[in-house]
C-alpha cells in the first residue's frame, strides 16, 4: 500500500490496497535508463565527454513507514534504480543493466551524526532514508527507481511493490541537494463494513509443505480471491482461501502484517462482511487447487470463529499447529475374526476382511489399509486380527509420534465408521506404542466431546 509524497493515487477498490499508478514518464521509467541532454545536439550515446566538466550534488530519498511501523533494520530496505552505488566512495552513478550493488535504507539519523540519512532525519522515527554523491556533468540524467527489501549490503530483493516506479531529474552541473520523491508505506484501509481475518497453518517444526501442495483454510464460507471476501455460508460450498508464505499484503504478498515470508507459517489475510455478527466453522486441507477441495488435515473438532458486529478486527481465527516428528511408533489393530464377533454389537455377523482401514490425525486423515499378513506389527498371519503399524505409512508430510502428542483415529469398516451412537466403539480395538523398548499396551480411549473419536495419548 504506497502513495507518492503530497499526492494520492487509485485504490484496488476490492481489497482497500493503494497501489500507484504510473505517472507522465512511465514509458521511460520501464526502460529502465534515461539519459537526456539539455541544450547539447551530440548523439554519442557516452555519457560524458573529454571536456566535460563534473561537479557532485547530494541526492536524498526516503521512505516512510512512520504509519505502519512495518520494518525493521532486519528487512533489507533497499533503493533500487538504474544506477549503482559505490559506498566506499559514496558515489551513484547511473548503470543501463540496473544491476546494483544498491543503496542500503537506514533509520540511523543524518550522515552528519553519523548515520546515513538525510540532514534533518531523526533515528528511529521509521522513515528509512538515504543521502547519497551523484556525479553532475553538462548533462542532466533522469534516475528511476522503486524500493526493494532482502538486500545484503546493497544486493538485489524483492520488491516492496513492483508497480512503484519514481523518477528524479539530476541537472546538468548541480550542486546542491536534490530530494528525489519519496515512497510512503500506508496502512490497509478497511471498509466500516467489513472485518479483517486471518489464518494460519504453522508448518515451522517439520517444513515439509511447499506452495505446490495446496493448503488451505476449509469452512462455513465462500471466498472469492479476486476481492479477497469470504462469505459466510452454512454449506461449505467453497472456493476456499489458499494459503501462502510469501510475506505480507504490504510487500505484495497474502499475509497478515507482520508475517515473515519463507518461515513455514501458512496463512492468509482475508475480508468479511461484519454488519452483523457472523460465526464460522472451519478446517484445512491439501490438495487444493485454486481453492477447491482437497484433503482433509485438521485435528481435533472444527475451529470456530465468532466475529462480533461491527468489529474490523484484525481477528486471528485459531489455526493449526503440525507437531514436530517424533520417534514414537504405534501400532492399532482390531479384531474382525469370526465375522466380527468381538466387534460392537452392531457390526457382530459381517465379514470386513476385504475392507478394513483406519484413518487419523497424525496421517493426514487419509483411510489407509489394515493388513492381517504378519506384516504390520502382529506377528501371525491369517488369524482376524487386522493391524495398521504408523512406522510403514510415514509419507512426506507424516511422521512418528512425540511425547505428549494426542493421535486421532476411526476404523472404517465395510465403508462405514467404526461407532456406536455416534460414539467410537472399543470394542476388538487395541493399540500399542514403541517408545524405542518394543511395543507395549496403550490405553484406547473416546474423546469426551467434539467428535467423539478415538484417541491414544503419547506419554
Amino acid at each position: 500500500m504506497f502513495r507518492l509524497f503530497g499526492k494520492s493515487f487509485g485504490k484496488n477498490k476490492g481489497t482497500g490496497k493503494t497501489r500507484f499508478l504510473m505517472t507522465g514518464l512511465a514509458a521511460f521509467m520501464l526502460a529502465g535508463l534515461l539519459l537526456t541532454g539539455v541544450g547539447c545536439g551530440d548523439d554519442d550515446d557516452s555519457p560524458t565527454d573529454p571536456g566535460e566538466t563534473r561537479t557532485h550534488a547530494t541526492l536524498n530519498f526516503t521512505l516512510d513507514d512512520a504509519t505502519s511501523e512495518i520494518y525493521t533494520a532486519g528487512d533489507g530496505l533497499a533503493w533500487k534504480g538504474n544506477f549503482s552505488y559505490d559506498a566506499d566512495n559514496d558515489l551513484l552513478a547511473l548503470d543501463p543493466t540496473s544491476s546494483g550493488p544498491f543503496v542500503m535504507l537506514a533509520d540511523d539519523g543524518p550522515v552528519s551524526g553519523g548515520g546515513h540519512e538525510p540532514e534533518g532525519a531523526v533515528a528511529g522515527d521509521h522513515l528509512w532514508g538515504a543521502s547519497v554523491q551523484v556525479e553532475t556533468t553538462d548533462m542532466s540524467s533522469v534516475f528511476t527507481y522503486g524500493v526493494i527489501s532482502g538486500s545484503v549490503d546493497g544486493s538485489d530483493g524483492d520488491w516492496i511493490d513492483g508497480n512503484t516506479m519514481q523518477a528524479v531529474t539530476v541537472t546538468s552541473g548541480a550542486t546542491g541537494t536534490i530530494t528525489a520523491p519519496g515512497l510512503a508505506v500506508e496502512e490497509e484501509v478497511i471498509p466500516s463494513d467489513q472485518a479483517i481475518i486471518t489464518f494460519a497453518i504453522d508448518d515451522s517444526a517439520n517444513q515439509t509443505y511447499t506452495a505446490g501442495d495446496g493448503l488451505a483454510w476449509k469452512g462455513s464460507f465462500s471466498y472469492d480471491a479476486a476481492s479477497r471476501v469470504l462469505t459466510v455460508n452454512g454449506s461449505w460450498p467453497g472456493p476456499y482461501p489458499l494459503l501462502h508464505d510469501d510475506g505480507p499484503l504490504s510487500g505484495g504478498g497474502h499475509e497478515p502484517e507482520g508475517a515473515t515470508a519463507g518461515d513455514h507459517v501458512w496463512s492468509v489475510s482475508v475480508l468479511v462482511d461484519n454488519t452483523q455478527q457472523r460465526q464460522l466453522e472451519y478446517g484445512a486441507i491439501s490438495g487444493s487447487v485454486n481453492g477447491s477441495d482437497g484433503q482433509w488435515i485438521w485435528s481435533g473438532s472444527n475451529g470456530v470463529l465468532t466475529i462480533p458486529q461491527g468489529t474490523q478486527g484484525p481477528l486471528a481465527a485459531p489455526g493449526l499447529v503440525i507437531d514436530a516428528f517424533g520417534t514414537v511408533d504405534l501400532l492399532l489393530t482390531v479384531d474382525l475374526s469370526d465375522n466380527g464377533s468381538n466387534l460392537a454389537a452392531e457390526f457382530q455377523g459381517a465379514d470386513y476382511s476385504a475392507s478394513a482401514k483406519v484413518k487419523g490425525s497424525p496421517w493426514g486423515w487419509a483411510e489407509l489399509d489394515l493388513v492381517d499378513d504378519g506384516t504390520a506389527g502382529d506377528a501371525t498371519s491369517g488369524d482376524g486380527i487386522f493391524s495398521f503399524l504408523l512406522s510403514r505409512n510415514v509419507g512426506a508430510h507424516t511422521g512418528l509420534l512425540e511425547s505428549g502428542q494426542v493421535a486421532e483415529f476411526v476404523f472404517v469398516l465395510g465403508g462405514v465408521d467404526y461407532r456406536s451412537s455416534g460414539v467410537c466403539a472399543t470394542a476388538g480395538v487395541a493399540g500399542y506404542l514403541d517408545q524405542g523398548s518394543g511395543l507395549v499396551a496403550v490405553t484406547i480411549e473416546v474423546q469426551a466431546d467434539g467428535d467423539r473419536n478415538t484417541i491414544v495419548t503419547v506419554p
